[in-house]
């Protein structure tokens, strides 16, 4: 069917008896957590057979955490992190496929290239863990996020008046191949720590922000109290 198809909308994944957490019924093996991050092995060969078609690929992935899709990202047109998007989810995926919604999700998680790089599952130490203390190379990175069209932060200036932080952002897109479509862009503010110690973490999200882009240019403020770090020792959650 796929060698006859002038795109490939290919859907992979896992469910409740692959990952879970721990004390699920379904999956007790390993108190819940993975064996890895890849895809079971039927899927990872249907991936590669589809590609070897030579049609675009759009990878939709079914999966409630972390996978190593380094094989998407090499040799698809595009991947889309569908979670468990529940019944009504087959239709909102559509809809954003067709174009009649812009993608704005930021990854809530880091997605590692492959499992070897992160710390035993039984060490609660959160060093080389999450985007917070991970010194190595991920495939995609917490906060990671496309839309269609091209947006970038121009510029981006903070005032403090002793009790607020105030930053706005100006947001640029080049959004004319699609004129009539709403584009949406979720802009994170992080605060980096010079500390590089295995306690501090390195960065840490404090604010997410929609910016509905009407036209080329959007200019959005965005305020919250001072900013606080505290350096006490790290503690798995």
């Amino acid at each position: 069917m796929a060698e006859h198809s002038d795109v490939v909308v290919l859907v992979t994944g896992l469910n409740e008896n692959l990952e879970g957490e721990e004390m699920d019924q379904s999956n007790s093996v390993g108190s819940g957590d993975k064996a890895n991050l890849l895809l079971p092995a039927p899927q990872r060969k249907l991936m590669e057979i589809v590609a070897k078609t030579g049609k675009p690929v759009i990878l939709i992935n079914m999966t409630g955490s972390a996978m190593d899709l380094r094989f998407a990202e090499e040799n698809f047109s595009a991947v889309v992190q569908g979670w468990y998007p529940g019944a009504r989810g087959g239709k909102a995926i559509a809809e954003l496929l067709f174009g009649k919604y812009s993608f704005s999700g930021k990854l809530p998680v880091t997605f590692y290239n492959d499992s070897d790089e992160l710390p035993a599952f039984t060490d609660y130490a959160m060093e080389n863990r999450t985007y917070r203390y991970f010194t190595g190379g991920v495939l995609y990175p917490f906060g990671y996020g496309l839309t269609y069209g091209k947006t970038e932060v121009t510029k981006a200036e903070m005032r403090d008046d002793g009790e607020h932080y105030t930053i706005t952002a100006t947001v640029k897109g080049d959004l004319c191949t699609v004129p009539c479509m709403r584009f949406c862009r979720s802009m994170c503010v992080t605060m980096n720590q010079n500390s590089r110690c295995a306690t501090t973490a390195f960065v840490r999200l404090r604010r997410f922000h929609s910016v509905q882009m009407r036209r080329v240019t959007s200019r959005s403020p965005c305020r919250r109290p001072r900013l606080k770090l505290w350096t006490t020792p790290a503690r798995a959650a």
